[in-house]
């Protein structure tokens, strides 16, 4: 306990630093065993997470971050804990795309462009990211931009597929979907759903947004959806219904109006916490 109270004393340079969490030993998996440190942003105390060589996951609130060795512990009294991204410096590659995959549903053909299945690739990325694409195709993966739109140019019906932690699967489906070039910003355009067991058109009320990142804020929030909002990018009119590329949560959410992440999407009936989340446009 006196190591956690000395801790919080260190500087906030010498807590960014890598060198730094290598030396500071594993905290057991003992939920009153958390490391509080000084962070800008929820963005931030992601990167102090994925520095740490035993963190396993973080929270963030008022200016603290709560660094913990489990995925199972509450950080800083929060009802919301976040997986550790792994990859969170393993930049996107031009070399290498991330081409997504083709998928059969119901006798259709679909190309997969987004996936989050294990919650260990970071999406909290920039601008030029987005564009290029990242990840793994096997677990979790952003096609990019460019390829997106060389898929939606045309119209095509979208599919959004979703698994919640109690195994429960919703689906939704819109037609016209679209999206713009670089000089549009890649502004997506959409119908309303017309095939779906959710309660709510989570991408509907979107259309015709632009994209936002981290490090380009092109939404009609006020603030700034990407930073404030969970991370990620996506084409946010404002920071609510969907964000399937925010941070990853290794808890249930319940009270979305204070937890605007990846697994608040009100088109899942009662808020209900994802596991998995897929977005495919029809061939």
């Amino acid at each position: 306990m006196l190591r956690l109270v000395l801790l919080l004393n260190l500087c906030p340079l010498l807590l960014a630093t890598p060198e730094y969490f290598d030396s500071v030993p594993a905290l057991t998996c003992c939920c009153n065993q958390i490391l509080k440190v000084p962070a800008q942003s929820e963005s931030k105390c992601a990167v102090l997470s994925s520095r740490s060589n035993w963190s396993r996951s973080f929270g963030f609130s008022n200016g603290v971050c709560g660094l913990s060795a489990s995925d199972k512990c509450a950080v800083n009294n929060e009802p919301t804990i976040f997986k550790k991204q792994t990859e969170i410096q393993t930049p996107a590659d031009p070399s290498k795309p991330v081409p997504g995959y083709e998928l059969q549903v119901d006798n259709r053909l679909f190309w997969v462009f987004q996936q989050r299945l294990t919650g260990d690739v970071l999406f909290n990325r920039t601008w030029d990211e987005y564009v290029l694409g990242f990840g793994n195709v096997s677990t979790d993966f952003w096609a990019g931009l460019t390829l997106i739109n060389e898929f939606g140019k045309t119209n095509r019906t979208i599919r959004i597929e979703m698994t919640t932690v109690d195994n429960e699967f919703y689906w939704q489906e819109s037609a016209n979907f679209t999206v713009g070039n670089a000089s549009t910003n890649y502004t997506m355009h959409v119908d309303q759903y017309n095939a779906y067991n959710t309660s709510s058109d989570v991408l509907y009320f979107h259309s015709g947004s632009q994209f936002s990142t981290i490090d380009i804020d092109n939404d009609l929030y006020g603030g700034h959806c990407a930073s404030e909002r969970g991370g990620g990018g996506f084409w946010w009119a404002n920071c609510q219904m969907i964000n399937p590329n925010g941070f990853y949560s290794s808890t249930v959410v319940s009270d979305p109006s204070s937890n605007f992440k990846y697994v608040a999407a009100s088109g899942v009936q009662s808020y209900k916490t994802l596991q998995a989340i897929k977005m495919m446009l029809q061939l």
